[in-house]
């Protein structure tokens, strides 16, 4: 099951279809058939996701973990395996993605056992433009949530869409997770002024004013 939310950009995965604990995942269709996956989910063998993909008939050539947490992480191995995708994530999260730690990736709290995966391209840039699959995504720096958290965006039929995932949050101070941070990575997100914004649990928010508003809602909570 898949949800098409424009040409070339489809939700892939969500606790409401593909796996209980997994986050929503995006597939960016960059190609005939190829393109890029946003997160992997919870599930360790990534069963919904993969069965989105096939009945898609589409292989992800890269992977953007958007942090490390097991509901966007978790699926990892199992996506690398199958298809062969090269992770991306940042420097600062790359730790407990290529190591088991329980609480930094709040395997603990979903008691879900973690099968490590190298990250095989390390953004370190607060800001970074990179060619994936023929297309160009730009990778956000954006901690709070986690250290190592990022947003993707990139432009697909004149708009500009934006995933930021778990910009909610919550924060705990075992993730590493700073607020002030935060704040200033929202702040920074809202100057993007993206038409369409893909979050990590609660949906697509468009158009602009929507997306907008959301990201504004929560640092009017957050005062």
């Amino acid at each position: 099951m898949s949800e098409k939310i424009i040409e070339g950009l489809y939700l892939v995965a969500s606790s409401t279809f593909s796996w209980p604990g997994d986050c929503e995942c995006y597939f960016v269709k960059t190609g005939e058939n190829v393109g890029v996956l946003i997160d992997a989910g919870a599930d360790p063998e990534a069963k919904g996701i993969i069965k989105s993909l096939e009945e898609l008939g589409f292989v992800p050539t890269h992977l953007i973990l958007t942090h490390a947490h097991i509901d966007h992480i978790g699926g990892a191995h199992a996506l690398k395996k199958k298809y062969g995708c090269r992770v991306v994530a940042h420097e600062l999260d790359r730790e407990p993605i290529e190591n088991y730690d329980p609480v930094r990736t709040a395997a603990d709290l979903y008691r879900i056992k973690y099968t490590p995966v190298k990250v095989d391209e390390i953004v370190k840039e607060d800001e970074v433009v990179l060619n994936l699959a023929g297309k160009e995504f730009t990778i956000h720096y954006i901690p709070g949530h986690t250290p190592g958290s990022i947003a993707v965006s990139l432009t697909l039929k004149g708009k500009k869409v934006l995933f930021a995932q778990d910009i909610h949050g919550p924060f705990h101070k075992n993730w590493g997770s700073d607020t002030l941070l935060w704040r200033e990575a929202v702040e920074k997100l809202i100057q993007l002024k993206a038409d369409i914004l893909c979050e990590g649990h609660f949906g697509v928010f468009q158009p602009k004013e929507k997306a907008r508003q959301y990201l504004e809602g929560f640092l009017q909570r957050m005062a």
